[in-house]
């Protein structure tokens, strides 16, 4: 009887601290539960935005460095070529400068007469006046005033006149106000030419004269020297004739080089 009361004693304290350290568990448990979801739930609001801004930005710094790589490529492209341009430029700059040479050159082995001193321009229009120019050659390699002026040996440009020691000036057939008799390829027909300035001339002829663009005029006693080449034609319905205009046949530069008939 008595060990029935102590088994029931001891099982009744038994049953007591289990309760006890269920209700003291319990809470902890509940506690852990809820706080370990608010802290997942708390964690998750922080991380994925911070997360999706990190991955944003990745990408838009991939794209950026994307952008920036072709337009680098250009910018180096670019600068290859312009240097490509000024070298081609150089070239083809040094190459006319050499080319004009050899023709001159060529004219100058091509035209050899003891009957003519080749001379260089020193001025030219429009640095001159009234279709003038100046050459490098004058009374002392025997020059004088009258002496015909070719610049090459078919064409003729104008007359020394004026003549100084060294120098000589030329006055072009081309001058406004001189006329000059010519006398026309096609058919022989003497004209007179009208200098205009400005390397052109000018002449009337009735309408139905069998004159077209590219015809030449020469020289009387010398066929062989052009003085002027038609350039245009005009008619007005009113007049019985035409107005012919005419250019020399070359235009002078400073490096240009002519040839006087002495």
């Amino acid at each position: 009887m008595t060990y029935l009361l102590k088994h029931k004693k001891v099982q009744h304290i038994v049953l007591r601290r289990m309760l006890s350290v269920s209700l003291f568990a319990l809470p902890f448990a509940f506690l852990f539960y809820f706080w370990s979801g608010y802290f997942d739930s708390f964690f998750l609001k922080i991380a994925v935005p911070i997360s999706t801004a990190i991955s944003k930005s990745a990408k838009n710094l991939e794209l950026a460095l994307k952008l920036l790589e072709p337009e680098a490529t250009l910018i180096s492209q670019n600068e290859i070529l312009r240097r490509r341009v000024i070298e081609l430029e150089s070239k083809t700059l040094d190459y006319e400068i050499i080319s004009n040479e050899n023709i001159e050159l060529q004219r100058q082995l091509e035209f050899k007469s003891p009957d003519h001193k080749i001379a260089n321009v020193l001025l030219a229009p429009p640095q001159t006046p009234f279709d003038t120019i100046v050459i490098d050659r004058g009374s002392a390699d025997n020059i004088k005033a009258g002496d015909r002026v070719l610049s090459s040996e078919r064409t003729v440009l104008g007359f020394i006149e004026k003549v100084f020691n060294r120098s000589s000036q030329v006055r072009m057939y081309s001058s406004s106000g001189i006329k000059t008799t010519a006398i026309f390829q096609k058919d022989g027909t003497i004209i007179d030419l009208l200098g205009v300035g400005g390397s052109n001339f000018i002449f009337e002829a009735p309408i139905g004269f069998d004159v077209v663009q590219g015809d030449i005029f020469t020289l009387p006693g010398s066929e062989k020297l052009v003085v002027a080449v038609v350039g245009k034609i005009e008619q007005k319905e009113t007049s019985s004739f035409v107005k012919v205009f005419l250019k020399s046949p070359i235009e002078i530069r400073g490096n240009t080089i002519l040839f006087v008939e002495i």
